[in-house]
């Protein structure tokens, strides 16, 4: 399996979420998404990642939240992290298939492609 982040810290629990970043970033690197998606950093730009198409992946909504939940797991002293998690809203306690519901609404809406999701 591919490595796309290096942690400092590698005991078991960071290793696990660091474990659980990769499974998510390798199977979508995988597929083709049909759906709506959004655009990650694998690498964040804060720690040196670039816009390069090596250093980008499409996820799901939720892949999105749960791979930015993990990087602030990962990396609890970087602000930049805890930064880009809370841009995506995520002051409202709420799942994250929730919030991948509530993100393709708005982007079908916005579009003009709004269908009933439920």
């Amino acid at each position: 399996m591919t490595k796309y982040v290096k942690i400092a810290n590698t005991d078991k629990i960071s290793m696990d979420y660091f474990r659980q970043y990769n499974l998510i970033i390798s199977r979508a690197k995988k597929r083709i998404m049909e759906t709506y998606t959004e655009t990650h950093h694998i690498t964040p730009k804060c720690m040196g990642g670039s816009n390069c198409n090596d250093n980008l992946v499409e996820l799901t909504a939720r892949e999105h939240l749960i791979c930015h939940r993990l990087l602030v797991k990962m990396y609890p002293d970087n602000i930049s992290i805890h930064r880009a998690y809370n841009a995506m809203g995520t002051r409202c306690n709420f799942s994250s298939k929730l919030f991948e519901k509530s993100r393709k609404f708005i982007s079908e809406y916005q579009t003009g492609s709004y269908r009933d999701w439920e």
